[in-house]
Protein backbone atom coordinates (compact mmCIF):
# COMPACT_ATOMS: atom_id res chain seq x y z
CA UNK A 1 0.00 0.00 0.00
CA UNK A 2 1.26 3.68 -0.75
CA UNK A 3 -0.20 6.82 0.77
CA UNK A 4 -2.54 8.81 -1.03
CA UNK A 5 -2.04 11.72 1.46
CA UNK A 6 -3.45 13.21 4.75
CA UNK A 7 -7.73 14.92 4.98
CA UNK A 8 -9.58 15.78 8.14
CA UNK A 9 -12.33 13.24 6.43
CA UNK A 10 -15.54 11.98 7.22
CA UNK A 11 -17.37 8.61 6.89
CA UNK A 12 -19.42 9.41 3.97
CA UNK A 13 -17.18 11.80 1.82
CA UNK A 14 -14.40 8.82 2.57
CA UNK A 15 -16.92 6.12 1.26
CA UNK A 16 -17.54 8.76 -2.12
CA UNK A 17 -14.18 9.02 -2.06
CA UNK A 18 -13.10 5.30 -2.53
CA UNK A 19 -15.86 4.51 -5.21
CA UNK A 20 -14.93 7.67 -6.85
CA UNK A 21 -11.19 6.66 -7.18
CA UNK A 22 -11.87 2.66 -7.91
CA UNK A 23 -15.14 1.72 -9.14
CA UNK A 24 -15.67 4.55 -11.15
CA UNK A 25 -12.51 4.82 -12.85
CA UNK A 26 -12.51 1.24 -13.54
CA UNK A 27 -16.08 1.82 -15.24
CA UNK A 28 -14.67 5.06 -16.96
CA UNK A 29 -11.15 3.93 -18.00
CA UNK A 30 -10.51 0.37 -17.18
CA UNK A 31 -8.31 1.51 -14.28
CA UNK A 32 -8.72 2.63 -10.56
CA UNK A 33 -7.72 1.44 -6.88
CA UNK A 34 -8.66 -2.09 -6.32
CA UNK A 35 -7.81 -1.71 -2.56
CA UNK A 36 -8.13 1.66 -0.95
CA UNK A 37 -8.39 2.94 2.68
CA UNK A 38 -9.15 6.11 4.58
CA UNK A 39 -8.84 6.58 8.22
CA UNK A 40 -10.32 8.77 10.97
CA UNK A 41 -6.65 9.66 11.00
CA UNK A 42 -7.18 11.38 7.34
CA UNK A 43 -4.20 8.68 6.01
CA UNK A 44 -5.27 7.69 2.92
CA UNK A 45 -3.75 4.92 1.21
CA UNK A 46 -4.36 2.57 -2.23
CA UNK A 47 -2.31 -0.47 -3.33
CA UNK A 48 0.90 0.62 -5.63
CA UNK A 49 -0.17 -1.96 -8.71
CA UNK A 50 -3.62 -0.25 -8.55
CA UNK A 51 -1.53 3.54 -8.81
CA UNK A 52 0.79 2.34 -10.99
CA UNK A 53 -1.33 1.64 -14.08
CA UNK A 54 -3.46 4.57 -13.12
CA UNK A 55 -0.25 6.91 -13.72
CA UNK A 56 0.72 4.90 -17.04
CA UNK A 57 -2.80 5.48 -18.31
CA UNK A 58 -3.04 8.80 -17.93
CA UNK A 59 0.58 10.24 -18.95
CA UNK A 60 0.17 10.79 -22.12
CA UNK A 61 -3.55 12.78 -21.94
CA UNK A 62 -3.66 16.14 -22.75
CA UNK A 63 -4.79 19.59 -22.07
CA UNK A 64 -7.53 19.07 -24.08
CA UNK A 65 -8.65 16.14 -22.24
CA UNK A 66 -8.42 17.97 -18.58
CA UNK A 67 -10.32 20.57 -19.74
CA UNK A 68 -13.02 17.89 -20.69
CA UNK A 69 -13.50 16.93 -17.28
CA UNK A 70 -13.30 20.21 -16.00
CA UNK A 71 -15.83 20.98 -17.47
CA UNK A 72 -18.22 17.62 -17.00
CA UNK A 73 -16.71 18.15 -13.28
CA UNK A 74 -18.32 21.92 -13.39
CA UNK A 75 -21.67 20.42 -15.08
CA UNK A 76 -22.21 18.03 -12.46
CA UNK A 77 -22.12 19.99 -9.36
CA UNK A 78 -24.16 22.75 -11.03
CA UNK A 79 -26.87 19.88 -11.46
CA UNK A 80 -26.14 18.13 -7.82
CA UNK A 81 -26.43 22.04 -6.16
CA UNK A 82 -29.92 22.57 -8.12
CA UNK A 83 -31.07 19.29 -6.63
CA UNK A 84 -30.01 19.53 -3.17
CA UNK A 85 -31.54 23.32 -3.65
CA UNK A 86 -34.81 21.24 -4.27
CA UNK A 87 -34.78 19.23 -1.45
CA UNK A 88 -31.94 18.99 1.24
CA UNK A 89 -32.47 15.48 1.91
CA UNK A 90 -31.69 14.18 -1.62
CA UNK A 91 -29.58 11.07 -2.02
CA UNK A 92 -26.39 12.80 -4.08
CA UNK A 93 -23.87 9.49 -2.95
CA UNK A 94 -23.57 8.96 -6.91
CA UNK A 95 -22.62 12.32 -7.67
CA UNK A 96 -20.71 13.40 -4.86
CA UNK A 97 -18.22 10.40 -5.93
CA UNK A 98 -18.07 11.08 -9.42
CA UNK A 99 -17.60 14.80 -8.64
CA UNK A 100 -14.51 13.33 -7.06
CA UNK A 101 -13.77 11.12 -9.72
CA UNK A 102 -13.59 14.25 -12.08
CA UNK A 103 -11.49 16.04 -9.66
CA UNK A 104 -9.20 13.28 -9.45
CA UNK A 105 -8.80 12.93 -13.43
CA UNK A 106 -7.95 16.61 -13.49
CA UNK A 107 -5.00 16.25 -10.99
CA UNK A 108 -3.42 13.12 -12.18
CA UNK A 109 -3.37 14.41 -16.01
CA UNK A 110 -2.03 17.96 -14.56
CA UNK A 111 0.20 16.94 -12.21
CA UNK A 112 2.59 16.22 -15.23
CA UNK A 113 1.72 18.38 -17.62
CA UNK A 114 1.82 21.46 -15.63
CA UNK A 115 5.97 22.48 -16.18
CA UNK A 116 5.30 22.19 -20.20
CA UNK A 117 2.03 24.67 -20.23
CA UNK A 118 2.16 27.91 -21.67
CA UNK A 119 0.74 30.98 -19.89
CA UNK A 120 -2.88 30.74 -20.84
CA UNK A 121 -3.10 26.78 -19.79
CA UNK A 122 -1.28 27.46 -16.52
CA UNK A 123 -3.34 30.54 -15.70
CA UNK A 124 -6.69 28.35 -16.39
CA UNK A 125 -5.56 25.13 -13.61
CA UNK A 126 -4.60 28.26 -11.34
CA UNK A 127 -8.15 29.54 -11.38
CA UNK A 128 -9.55 26.34 -11.12
CA UNK A 129 -7.47 25.21 -8.19
CA UNK A 130 -8.19 28.08 -6.13
CA UNK A 131 -12.06 28.41 -7.53
CA UNK A 132 -14.01 28.06 -4.06
CA UNK A 133 -16.83 27.15 -5.62
CA UNK A 134 -15.09 23.84 -7.02
CA UNK A 135 -17.18 21.10 -4.95
CA UNK A 136 -20.26 23.85 -4.08
CA UNK A 137 -22.97 21.05 -4.07
CA UNK A 138 -21.14 19.50 -1.40
CA UNK A 139 -20.24 22.14 0.34
CA UNK A 140 -23.84 23.05 0.96
CA UNK A 141 -24.70 19.21 1.92
CA UNK A 142 -22.54 19.88 4.95
CA UNK A 143 -24.08 22.98 5.59
CA UNK A 144 -27.29 21.67 5.73
CA UNK A 145 -26.49 18.67 7.56
CA UNK A 146 -23.88 19.57 10.14
CA UNK A 147 -23.94 16.61 12.75
CA UNK A 148 -21.48 14.34 12.54
CA UNK A 149 -22.26 10.73 14.11
CA UNK A 150 -19.29 9.06 13.02
CA UNK A 151 -17.47 6.90 15.88
CA UNK A 152 -14.55 8.67 17.31
CA UNK A 153 -12.04 5.99 15.44
CA UNK A 154 -12.84 4.16 11.95
CA UNK A 155 -11.33 2.99 8.80
CA UNK A 156 -13.51 2.90 5.80
CA UNK A 157 -12.11 -0.02 3.73
CA UNK A 158 -12.76 -0.79 -0.35
CA UNK A 159 -12.38 -3.81 -1.49
CA UNK A 160 -13.20 -4.48 -5.01
CA UNK A 161 -16.75 -2.97 -5.05
CA UNK A 162 -17.07 -3.81 -1.87
CA UNK A 163 -17.03 -1.33 1.03
CA UNK A 164 -16.21 -2.14 4.51
CA UNK A 165 -16.08 0.56 8.12
CA UNK A 166 -14.78 -0.49 10.93
CA UNK A 167 -14.24 1.12 14.33
CA UNK A 168 -11.15 1.25 14.47
CA UNK A 169 -7.50 2.73 12.75
CA UNK A 170 -6.36 0.93 9.85
CA UNK A 171 -2.78 2.25 8.80
CA UNK A 172 0.26 1.96 6.65
CA UNK A 173 2.13 4.53 7.44
CA UNK A 174 5.68 4.69 8.27
CA UNK A 175 7.04 2.84 11.52
CA UNK A 176 7.06 5.86 14.31
CA UNK A 177 10.50 4.68 15.19
CA UNK A 178 11.39 5.86 12.41
CA UNK A 179 9.47 8.95 12.13
CA UNK A 180 10.74 9.81 15.51
CA UNK A 181 14.39 9.63 14.75
CA UNK A 182 14.44 11.94 11.92
CA UNK A 183 15.05 15.17 11.75
CA UNK A 184 15.25 15.86 7.62
CA UNK A 185 12.71 14.74 4.96
CA UNK A 186 12.24 15.59 1.35
CA UNK A 187 9.70 16.54 -0.95
CA UNK A 188 8.92 18.56 -4.31
CA UNK A 189 9.82 22.18 -4.80
CA UNK A 190 6.40 23.81 -5.25
CA UNK A 191 8.14 27.38 -4.97
CA UNK A 192 12.14 27.75 -4.93
CA UNK A 193 14.28 29.35 -2.11
CA UNK A 194 15.80 29.32 0.94
CA UNK A 195 14.40 29.83 4.23
CA UNK A 196 14.64 29.37 7.87
CA UNK A 197 12.26 29.95 10.63
CA UNK A 198 9.70 28.52 13.64
CA UNK A 199 7.53 25.46 12.81
CA UNK A 200 3.90 25.58 12.86
CA UNK A 201 2.27 22.84 12.88
CA UNK A 202 -1.59 22.13 12.05
CA UNK A 203 -2.78 19.59 14.07
CA UNK A 204 -6.52 21.23 13.62
CA UNK A 205 -8.16 24.04 11.56
CA UNK A 206 -8.41 26.40 14.68
CA UNK A 207 -4.15 26.45 14.27
CA UNK A 208 -5.03 28.90 10.71
CA UNK A 209 -5.53 31.93 13.71
CA UNK A 210 -2.40 30.93 15.35
CA UNK A 211 0.00 31.48 12.99
CA UNK A 212 2.58 34.50 13.62
CA UNK A 213 4.80 36.23 11.37
CA UNK A 214 7.50 34.76 9.82
CA UNK A 215 6.61 30.93 11.08
CA UNK A 216 6.66 28.27 8.33
CA UNK A 217 3.03 26.20 7.89
CA UNK A 218 3.27 22.53 7.89
CA UNK A 219 0.21 20.88 6.96
CA UNK A 220 -1.15 17.68 5.53
CA UNK A 221 -2.62 20.24 2.77
CA UNK A 222 -3.57 23.49 2.50
CA UNK A 223 -7.34 25.45 1.27
CA UNK A 224 -8.94 28.64 0.30
CA UNK A 225 -9.15 28.66 4.27
CA UNK A 226 -5.35 28.82 4.92
CA UNK A 227 -4.89 32.26 2.80
CA UNK A 228 -4.52 34.73 6.16
CA UNK A 229 -2.01 32.33 7.59
CA UNK A 230 -0.40 31.74 4.49
CA UNK A 231 0.29 35.52 4.23
CA UNK A 232 2.26 35.73 7.32
CA UNK A 233 4.26 32.85 6.60
CA UNK A 234 7.83 32.51 5.54
CA UNK A 235 7.17 29.55 3.87
CA UNK A 236 5.10 26.25 3.66
CA UNK A 237 5.47 21.89 4.27
CA UNK A 238 2.58 19.91 2.78
CA UNK A 239 2.16 16.11 3.39
CA UNK A 240 0.54 15.77 -0.15
CA UNK A 241 0.54 17.37 -3.41
CA UNK A 242 1.59 18.06 -6.29
CA UNK A 243 2.76 21.19 -8.63
CA UNK A 244 -0.80 22.14 -8.95
CA UNK A 245 -1.73 21.58 -5.47
CA UNK A 246 -3.56 25.01 -3.50
CA UNK A 247 0.34 25.52 -1.72
CA UNK A 248 2.09 25.15 -4.84
CA UNK A 249 -0.15 27.92 -6.69
CA UNK A 250 -0.49 30.37 -3.85
CA UNK A 251 3.45 29.65 -3.06
CA UNK A 252 4.25 31.17 -7.13
CA UNK A 253 1.53 33.77 -6.25
CA UNK A 254 3.36 34.97 -3.25
CA UNK A 255 6.51 34.03 -4.19
CA UNK A 256 7.23 32.10 -1.12
CA UNK A 257 9.49 28.50 -0.65
CA UNK A 258 7.09 25.77 -0.34
CA UNK A 259 8.04 21.54 -0.69
CA UNK A 260 4.99 19.65 -1.21
CA UNK A 261 4.22 16.08 -1.00
CA UNK A 262 6.66 15.38 1.72
CA UNK A 263 3.76 12.69 3.37
CA UNK A 264 5.22 12.85 6.84
CA UNK A 265 5.99 16.56 7.65
CA UNK A 266 3.38 16.59 10.30
CA UNK A 267 4.77 13.71 11.89
CA UNK A 268 8.41 14.26 12.06
CA UNK A 269 8.27 17.99 13.03
CA UNK A 270 6.47 19.84 15.81
CA UNK A 271 4.86 23.73 16.40
CA UNK A 272 8.32 25.66 17.56
CA UNK A 273 10.97 23.56 16.20
CA UNK A 274 13.47 25.79 14.49
CA UNK A 275 13.64 24.96 10.88
CA UNK A 276 15.51 25.27 7.56
CA UNK A 277 13.16 25.15 4.53
CA UNK A 278 15.76 24.37 1.39
CA UNK A 279 13.36 24.71 -1.80
CA UNK A 280 16.20 24.79 -3.73
CA UNK A 281 16.83 21.02 -3.29
CA UNK A 282 13.32 19.53 -1.80
CA UNK A 283 14.41 19.27 1.65
CA UNK A 284 13.22 20.10 5.26
CA UNK A 285 15.86 19.96 8.46
CA UNK A 286 15.94 20.81 11.40
CA UNK A 287 18.39 23.46 12.87
CA UNK A 288 17.99 24.07 16.91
Amino acid sequence: MISLGNRRPDILGSKAKIIGWSSNLIKEFGVGYRTMVINSLGDQFGDKKSRDEIDQFFDDKDMDFAKLYIDKMANLDKKTLEKISQNPDADCADEFSYLLTYFIVVRWVIEGLYEKLNEEDRKCIDEWRNNEHLFSSMDKFYKDHPKNNDPKEWSAVGIGENIYIVEKIISCNVNPGKIENTTEIKGSIGYSGIVSGRARVFTSDEDINLVEDGEIIIAPMTTLDFLPAMKKAAAFVTDEGGVTCHAAIVAREMKKPCIIGTRIGTKVFKTGDMIEVDATKGIVRIIK
